[in-house]
């Protein structure tokens, strides 16, 4: 049976994959992150500070910016491995 995460950990673990993806040079800052997500800035400021939840449609698109760089299942909060 999968763990099941609480919800802010899901926005703690987009948070993380964000910051890694800044500190790799995959994308510049937040609006960057937006524009390659197709989300507003403000969208993705809520999802980061934590005013609203992270959606799987957030998380798949996070994915497709990080091409596939972080283990999907990790992101869902259904695994602790955050690589593939």
């Amino acid at each position: 049976m999968a763990k099941i995460i609480p919800h802010p950990e899901l926005n703690e673990r987009f948070l993380e994959a964000v910051v890694e993806l800044r500190r790799r040079g995959v994308v510049r800052n937040q609006k960057d992150l937006a524009e390659k997500m197709g989300y507003s800035p403000v969208a993705v400021s809520r999802i980061l500070n934590g005013v609203v939840e992270v959606s799987e449609d957030a998380t798949t698109k996070l994915q497709n910016v990080a091409e596939g760089l972080f283990n999907t299942q990790w992101l869902l909060g259904k695994s602790d491995f955050k690589f593939d």
